[in-house]
């Protein structure tokens, strides 16, 4: 019996930390990115009706608009040199409060830096008190848009474990979507130009079927997918091709940048 059970501690030692490695480890553009991609990114300047994106890892995001920069979800993935080549940041958005959408001292990062507001759910603005002050805290509600500058907020609640917040923005006329690694929800009200959705990974409820409900109901022009694995990614482009043609399909590379272009609707009609 004894030795069943020093059997199963030693066990125990090696699986578990074996396990939150699994879980917790990940590639972020800090790890993999050349400086100089960054630094090159941050410098161009998007054209009417553009919206340029460097994904950082997970749901992480770098988004420029017109004279806006957004990031969603850059948890811990912008180290202190990749935070020093960003000229401004205007808005930080949150979908959740998983370890891999958000860190909080590098939240508090870049509000030192830039005095940008944060928007989040209301269960997360307490992780902020006493480090950010609170007319920079945006509570995001599902139903109630808010403004913060240049840049309109819709929040929509997501499926996840725990409670997770999904955006819509509005930015210079340019709509865009941001599923966070969310499951499918009803997303009838939210239509956008441009939909940046999870295809699976490491998130329990995100899939390339859950997406493709979700790109059906946003009816997006670009749709690029993230948070996923290569089969994921076949997969879903795959299902893409053969429902919805006429959208442009992108896939999220960590430490790379893209490009979506939209049709004004007032030309789409």
């Amino acid at each position: 019996m004894k030795q069943s059970l020093r059997v199963r501690t030693l066990l125990s030692t090696l699986i578990i930390p074996c396990f939150l490695f699994i879980h917790t480890g990940r590639v972020s553009a800090a790890d993999q990115m050349n400086p100089q991609t960054l630094k090159t990114f941050i410098s161009s300047v998007p054209k009417a009706n553009e919206v340029l994106f460097m994904y950082l890892g997970s749901s992480g995001l770098i988004l420029k608009v017109a004279d806006q920069t957004i990031l969603i979800d850059p948890a811990g993935y912008l180290d202190a040199k990749a935070m020093e080549s960003l000229k401004a940041v205007n808005l930080v958005l949150f979908t959740h409060g998983h370890g891999d959408h958000l860190n909080v001292q590098s939240a508090v990062q870049l509000y030192e830096r830039f005095k940008t507001s944060i928007v989040c759910q209301q269960s997360l603005v307490a992780k902020f008190e006493q480090k950010i002050p609170e007319d920079k805290l945006i509570t995001a509600t599902p139903g109630k848009p808010v403004t913060a500058g240049k840049i309109n907020v819709d929040s929509v609640e997501g499926k996840h474990p725990g409670t997770i917040t999904l955006f819509r923005m509005t930015v210079d006329g340019i709509t865009i979507f941001h599923a966070g690694d969310s499951g499918y929800v009803p997303l009838k009200d939210y239509s956008s130009q441009v939909a940046f959705l999870p295809v699976g990974g490491a998130s329990p409820t995100a899939s390339p079927d859950d997406a493709l409900k979700m790109v059906a109901e946003l009816n997006p022009q670009v749709t690029a997918v993230f948070h996923g694995k290569d089969q994921q990614y076949i997969s879903f482009k795959s299902k893409m091709t053969s429902t919805f043609s006429k959208i442009k399909i992108m896939v999220c590379k960590v430490g790379e940048s893209g490009k979506a272009t939209v049709i004004p609707a007032a030309e789409k009609k």
